[in-house]
């Protein structure tokens, strides 16, 4: 592990200090296991493309609907919504995603989109200190129950994919 503080101490006020223990290589990497987790959920048979799915839970449970859209060749988004009648507050994820990289990291999360990965203190309107790398944390294991218990879906065509925007 690589000591971010002392790479970066002359650039940073001794305040903003980056954590010395932040293992920003593990954070990347969970971040390419999150967009391989996502291609198996997502991808297309043939073509290899994204497309927008609904996975559904034998149990019954609120399923979840992946929904991909292009942003530009390199970077898509997806949003990760929970559908259920339950009185609970429904899941709201969204991503994005890094095709050239293979890279796929949260973004916002309950509409909450502050995240930095390398903040030391918390802040009171912004987020706690390992917040990114916790939701990215909580995508992996998000990701692995629906590729475990789930049942991916055709979702219909959106029309992001009309338009023959997939990556």
């Amino acid at each position: 592990m690589i000591k971010l503080k002392n790479c970066l101490d002359d650039s940073l006020p001794s305040e903003l200090a980056v954590n010395p223990f932040l293992d920003l290589f593990a954070h990347l990497a969970r971040c390419e296991a999150n967009y391989s987790r996502l291609r198996k959920l997502l991808r297309r048979p043939r073509s290899g493309e994204f497309q927008s799915r609904t996975v559904e839970f034998a149990n019954g449970s609120a399923s979840l609907r992946f929904e991909h859209s292009r942003i530009s060749r390199y970077t898509s988004s997806v949003v990760i919504r929970q559908t259920s009648t339950e009185t609970l507050t429904n899941l709201n994820l969204k991503l994005h995603v890094y095709h050239d990289t293979k890279a796929a990291e949260v973004v916002s999360y309950q509409r909450h989109n502050d995240f930095r990965v390398l903040e030391t203190r918390p802040a009171p309107p912004r987020t706690q200190r390992f917040e990114k790398i916790e939701m990215n944390r909580f995508l992996t294991e998000l990701l692995d129950h629906c590729l475990t218990f789930g049942t991916a879906m055709q979702a219909e065509s959106t029309a992001a994919e009309e338009q023959g925007s997939s990556v």
